[in-house]
């Protein structure tokens, strides 16, 4: 950058336009800014560059950084400056430097090379301090570890998916369960990991769940990827971003084939004794059926004998009335 607008007339703090402009614009920055000669002294500092580090202008300005800085920090700094002008090209870097209470504080730094006094190259900064920024991440990042330290310690299976349907997490576990590493998986669908009647089936249910935004628990299949089949108690739940609006879902899931197996074969148990107890009834009903048409019909045949062993539908209904009602309802008949 060679312009003569860039170039400072003479040592201190006067750029070429006039040093009342530059420092009323500058001062009203929220940002620190500086000028750097080829030595790393200072030539210039503004206002908020003053208040963070409680220094005037005239206690800076001819000094280094290793004047009023810690000398880690300073050395962090006179190495980024080299790079600048070894580059020749502006260059961002997060700097960590102490204000004057000496706590350390986060800046997003842009540095540039610029031509100075005498054709040197001298550089120019301009910091915003991101501290904040900085420990929400951190704050974030620690949360996000401790959610995943959780996940990975409980004895089940893990999952997040957005509103498609594709996966965001996946737990150790259930990665192993698929025979695949939980980075991998991410983006995937059901019906990248799944056959066709199960990820329909699946994708139904998160339907179901982002809709009615209710939490749902069902029992259902399960294929492993060597084929097996087994069934598992799946827990999924509608998520939220921090205006309200549904963004995905996310489920637990274990096993339950054993239980499984075991209620329905407890179930196929009941279902046996209750018809072998129908089936006995009905053997010891047919028995006495059986017995009391003997009877009847014995009875019958005694009469019918009498009458010359009359055909039923041939006889006359006095036959009938004259016989002892009692033998009739003996025989079942009445």
């Amino acid at each position: 950058m060679s312009d003569e607008p860039q170039r400072s007339e003479a040592k201190g703090q006067e750029p070429g336009f006039g040093k009342a402009f530059f420092s009323a614009f500058m001062d009203h920055s929220q940002a620190l800014v500086w000028i750097k000669d080829e030595t790393f002294s200072y030539r210039y500092i503004n206002k908020a560059f003053e208040e963070v580090f409680e220094k005037k202008s005239e206690e800076v300005v001819g000094n280094t950084d290793f004047s009023f800085m810690p000398s880690e920090a300073a050395e962090v700094l006179r190495a980024n400056d080299q790079n600048v002008l070894s580059f020749g090209e502006p260059i961002e870097f997060v700097e960590i430097v102490p204000g004057a209470d000496g706590i350390d504080r986060h800046w997003l730094v842009k540095k540039f090379p610029f031509e100075g006094d005498n054709d040197h190259l001298w550089t120019g900064g301009m910091a915003f301090e991101i501290t904040e920024r900085v420990e929400a991440e951190r704050k974030v990042k620690d949360s996000q570890l401790l959610y995943s330290s959780l996940v990975e310690s409980i004895p089940l299976n893990v999952f997040r998916k957005d509103l498609e349907g594709r996966v965001t997490f996946m737990s150790s576990k259930y990665a192993e369960e698929l025979g695949e590493n939980a980075e991998s998986i991410l983006g995937m669908s059901d019906r990248d990991l799944f056959p066709e009647y199960l990820a329909e089936k699946y994708r139904a249910d998160d339907r179901e769940v982002i809709e009615n935004e209710k939490p749902k628990e069902v029992v259902e299949e399960f294929v492993q990827p060597d084929g097996e089949r087994r069934f598992v108690q799946t827990f999924k739940a509608p998520i939220y971003d921090s205006k309200g609006d549904a963004i995905g879902l996310q489920g637990v899931f274990w096993d339950v084939t054993e239980k499984h197996e075991a209620e329905a074969a407890l179930e196929e148990a009941r279902r046996r004794q209750e018809l072998n107890f129908y089936r006995r009834r009905l053997k010891s009903l047919n028995g006495m059926l059986t017995s009391r048409w003997w009877i009847g019909t014995r009875e019958l045949k005694r009469c019918l004998d009498t009458r010359k062993r009359r055909h039923l539908v041939g006889m006359q209904s006095s036959s009938f009335q004259r016989k002892p009602s009692h033998m009739w309802m003996r025989s079942g008949l009445n």
